[in-house]
């Protein structure tokens, strides 16, 4: 073996930094042997420089002592010691600790062994330690057995091994024990790999047998091998899949729903090598979204017959027109068992009379009269023949065989008859028709049945309220029948000032109108005016037939009417509206008047009207203690009295508009005073001389007032007609509007123009019928009475003009008289019908109040709950309600008794009127509960608002003792399902108020907050 020596000074050796090699392994090689071949060429100086200017820390050290005896550069750059430090170390010291036993026993090893390669950790001086792959082989250094070591630092590489073995495990790990199915196919659909979860997806034992078994995946595998194809087109486009579902079969041949995401993976060079990826096992979240489906649907359909129900009700509780109702009730029947026909008949109660029949689905579309089984089997054994669930088959039945004519050609299968029964009565009958054989189910069944239910109380309501409307048309009849009979016995009573009531009612209208008091408030006006002089029936005729001037006490009595009045009145409830002229048209507007001394706004404005009114008429008319004045004269008397006597700005709409056309002149259009004969000269173009005499003739006697000015709408395409009939309309008194034709009167009646339509049967764009019929199907809207203006005779054509919703004709051209006539009748009509508007509108208003408190009732409060909700849930806004309970009703009614109770829940109701807001809705809700629905109010306002009435109520003053109420709040969240729910969780959290010591605020949303705050205390 050669020596080799390296202790030649450092500064006859060439540089370390000149001319490194590049590659350890090419200092390495010269020492793999234990015999160093050393080429003859080289010398000691050449290894020297091999030696000292590898980059990689290089060593030599004597084995039996492990002292150092020579290092490079490279080593003493790494290691942090100098060249004289290293000389005096054995290589233990730059080894940690804990490894230089196993280096010891190591070096012992290496003797006898040549090259050696292992990875070993080093330390630095720092103390610091690396992972370095060691090189050694064994050499002569100074004649004794030496070791020449290079050391690479490969820290990060073993780190890396470490970390990617790391992620194998992990890998593998992640790989066996997933719930998925991981897997990895070749792109012509066999498996390469695959985890247990996988494997018990499909049904097998295991992976290996997966991948032995399915070799053709889209074949064995895929329900639908197109499926495989598609997986494989999206693969190719997309180089991946995310989602996919399919239907696979399992071994055992059970067909399960499955989702895939994979992706394609390549080679460097692009080449596809095999798709991986997982797959999960959706079947029963595929079984549960088609349960869902079908719930769904169920859902949808029972929500259906739910709206179609409440449709219904709309129709019970708004609808006036019982064939309306019956339309309704149609529609739903059908729509919603979904049959081909259904018939309904309605009967008059204890008769045999057809109040009214409907149908809906026949296809020839004939009037049905009578019902398929005969009335009478329903009358007498309603129960017994006829209950839910009786299907008659019509090919068989023997009672069906000789059908009615209006079911020849309709070819019915299945029927159905239902007696339409309420309060023990049969009220009609509702008939269903297929025309295929029918297999309901229970479900089926008991919605018919309810649908039966509602439609007898449809009819039932129906019915009431026409004998209501019935009984109050005869009553408000009876009532102003009486009225006028009244005042024409106190005109009889004074011969002198015999039709007085009734010219100075007629004009206290005109100026009422003029004013703009609404029409439902004329109709007493109108009872007042009549009765002005009602208390004179206890005033003694020596007195009032005085024909000279009274004496002071004669006065004092007389001056007491309007308190007769007053007290004759009062009594009856329905005059009460009306007993302000009565009562007051004697007051004066300087306070002077009678019998209170009323001053000024004080003075009822009726009152106010007829005072001017009646000085008018009584100066104009001729008394027993002197003659009627001039017209003149009466007019600067009205004015020397306005501001004293009189109203001022009242004195100067009466004479605009009734002194300049007093009662025999008719005001035209344009201003200017007119007499009757001048009327008739406006006709001259359309009507011959004759005929413009007799029209002359006829005005002069219909010339007086006949009762309230009306506005009139004309629809009439011709012009000289429409002219002609409006010169006797403003002959008459009356104000006339134009429509050109039908299209331009339907706009103006749906923009609530005037309420008296006459109208031309031939009219352009939609003809009278027609024109009848739309304004008949408008809802809530003031009653329009319809005139048809025709030429035509036949009965059968005014008899379709009445089915379409006229109320009268007048023929082409028009008579006067007759005009006059059908103008008083609609008059008359359109009276009573607001009357009657009023008095409807009144009851409505009764229906939803609280008798006791005088607040909103249950029923309302619902009815607005149910509208808040929907728009709150259409526009996106909150919505809470307030549940409200006074604290310790029962003993402080047991306390102090029954009315005191009353007086309470009175005053309490009175103190959450005025605390609530003027836009919330504030109710009964039955007992000492009470309800407030609070529109866009979210839960901090609702919390607000609640607590304000809380201290209202504290600051209150009571009878008794102090009072305190429990409060419940719940807001609209989005899971709030219904408005029900949301009063449910008012209701519970005003409980959790009362049980937490009562005189409380409870949100609904607190009590989850408390419940878990409980649930954790306990915990």
């Amino acid at each position: 073996m050669r020596e080799f020596r390296f202790d030649q000074p450092r500064e006859a050796l060439p540089s370390a930094k000149e001319d490194r090699p590049i590659h350890a392994l090419h200092t390495i090689k010269p020492f793999r042997s234990a015999t160093p071949q050393v080429s003859p060429d080289l010398d000691e100086s050449c290894y020297r420089l091999l030696f000292e200017a590898n980059p990689y820390p290089m060593w030599a050290y004597d084995l039996e002592t492990l002292a150092f005896r020579a290092v490079n550069e490279a080593a003493i750059h790494q290691f942090g010691y100098s060249r004289d430090e290293f000389l005096t170390m054995t290589i233990a010291e730059i080894r940690p600790p804990e490894d230089i036993p196993a280096l010891r026993a190591d070096a012992a090893g290496l003797r006898g062994t040549a090259y050696r390669e292992s990875i070993s950790r080093l330390r630095r001086k720092n103390g610091s330690v690396f992972e370095a792959e060691i090189t050694s082989n064994s050499l002569q250094f100074a004649g004794r057995t030496a070791r020449l070591v290079l050391a690479h630092d490969v820290t990060e590489r073993v780190q890396m091994n470490r970390a990617l073995l790391r992620a194998e495990a992990k890998y593998r790990t992640i790989f066996e024990n997933a719930v998925e199915g991981v897997f990895q196919t070749t792109p012509d659909g066999r498996y390469l790999d695959a985890n247990p979860a996988l494997a018990q997806i499909y049904g097998y034992n295991s992976p290996a047998d997966l991948i032995a078994e399915l070799t053709d995946i889209g074949r064995q595998l895929y329900v639908d091998p197109a499926r495989r194809a598609e997986f494989a087109r999206e693969m190719r486009l997309h180089g991946s899949v995310f989602g996919f579902e399919s239907q696979v079969r399992r071994r055992d041949g059970r067909v399960i729903w499955i989702t895939e995401s994979s992706r394609a993976v390549c080679d460097e060079n692009g080449r596809l090598l095999y798709y991986e990826g997982i797959v999960e096992d959706i079947t029963r979240r595929k079984e549960t979204e088609e349960q869902i489906l079908t719930l769904n649907v169920e859902l949808n359909r029972r929500l259906d017959r739910v709206a179609a129900l409440r449709r219904i009700d709309l129709a019970i509780i708004e609808g006036q027109d019982l064939g309306l109702t019956l339309e309704v009730c149609l529609d739903q029947i059908v729509g919603q068992l979904c049959v081909d026909a259904s018939v309904i008949h309605v009967w008059e109660a204890g008769t045999r009379t057809t109040l009214q029949t409907a149908s809906r689905g026949l296809r020839h579309g004939a009037l049905v009269s009578e019902p398929l089984i005969p009335r009478e089997e329903f009358v007498s054994k309603p129960q017994e023949n006829y209950r839910i669930g009786n299907l008659i088959d019509l090919t068989r039945d023997s009672r069906t065989r000789n059908p009615t004519p209006h079911l020849i050609g309709e070819r019915f299968v299945s029927y159905f008859a239902l007696p339409l029964t309420i309060k023990g009565q049969v009220k009609g009958i509702l008939e269903i028709f297929h025309r295929k054989p029918l297999a309901p189910d229970s479900e089926w069944l008991s919605y018919l049945e309810t649908l039966a239910g509602q439609l007898a109380i449809a009819i039932d309501n129906a019915c009431l309220f026409d004998e209501l409307r019935r009984s109050n048309s005869d009553l408000a009849s009876a009532y102003d029948a009486t009225i006028e009979g009244w005042s024409r016995a106190l005109d009889l009573r004074d011969e002198e000032t015999e039709g007085h009531s009734r010219r100075v009612t007629e004009m206290t209208l005109r100026v009422a109108e003029e004013l703009g008091i609404p029409e439902a408030d004329r109709v007493h006006v109108r009872r007042g005016a009549l009765l002005h002089d009602i208390g004179k029936m206890g005033v003694p005729d020596r007195i009032l037939l005085k024909p000279g001037p009274l004496s002071e006490d004669e006065w004092r009595i007389m001056r007491r009417h309007p308190q007769y009045a007053y007290e004759m009145l009062w009594p009856i409830e329905f005059l009460r509206p009306a007993i302000a002229i009565p009562y007051c048209h004697h007051e004066r507007w300087d306070g002077s008047g009678y019998p209170r001394g009323l001053r000024g706004d004080e003075i009822p404005l009726a009152a106010r009207i007829f005072a001017t009114v009646d000085v008018w008429d009584a100066l104009r008319s001729d008394r027993p203690y002197r003659p009627a004045w001039s017209e003149a004269r009466v007019v600067e008397h009205l004015r020397s009295l306005a501001g004293t006597h009189l109203d001022p700005d009242i004195v100067e709409v009466f004479l605009r508009t009734i002194a300049p056309q007093d009662t025999t002149r008719a005001h035209g259009r344009n201003g200017h005073e007119l007499s009757a004969g001048a009327q008739a000269s406006r006709i001259s173009a359309s009507r011959s001389a004759g005929e413009a005499e007799d029209f002359s003739i006829a005005l002069e006697t219909i010339a007086r007032p006949a009762g309230t000015p009306m506005q009139v709408l004309i629809v009439e395409d011709h012009e000289p007609s429409a002219r002609e009939l409006s010169h006797m309309l403003e002959a008459l008194g009356h104000e006339v509007f134009f429509a050109a034709d039908g299209e331009e009167a339907w706009r103006i009646v749906q923009e609530g123009g005037p309420r008296l339509v006459i109208s031309d049967w031939t009219a352009r764009g939609i003809d009278g019928p027609r024109l009848c019929r739309r304004i008949r199907a408008l809802k809530n809207t003031p009653y329009v009475y319809i005139i048809i203006l025709t030429a035509r005779g036949e009965s059968a054509d005014r008899l379709e003009c009445l089915h379409a919703g006229a109320d009268d004709f007048l023929s082409k051209p028009p008579d006067v008289r007759e005009l006059a006539a059908r103008m008083e009748i609609a008059r008359r009509i359109l009276d009573i019908q607001s009357e009657l508007e009023s008095k409807n509108a009144r009851l409505a208003e009764l229906v939803s109040i609280d008798s006791l408190t005088g607040l909103k009732n249950r029923r309302h409060f619902f009815e607005s709950l149910e509208s808040a909700f929907s728009r709150a849930i259409r526009c996106d806004e909150a919505l809470s309600v307030v549940m409200v309970d006074v604290d310790g009703f029962k003993s402080y009614n047991d306390e102090f008794g029954h009315p005191a109770g009353d007086d309470l829940l009175c005053v309490f109701a009175d103190r959450l009127r005025s605390s609530a807001r003027e836009h919330d809705v504030v109710a009964r809700y039955g007992g000492e509960e009470f309800a407030i629905i609070l529109p866009a109010t979210d839960a901090e306002g609702g919390r607000t608002l609640s607590k304000r009435l809380q201290t209202s109520l504290l600051g209150s003053a009571w009878p008794f003792r102090k009072i305190t109420a429990s409060f419940g709040v719940a807001t609209l969240s989005v899971s709030t399902s219904s408005a029900a729910e949301l009063v449910a969780e008012a209701d519970r959290a005003m409980y959790a108020s009362k049980r937490s010591g009562r005189n409380r605020v409870t949100h609904h949303e607190d009590l989850d907050t408390a419940t878990t705050a409980v649930t954790a205390a306990k915990w």
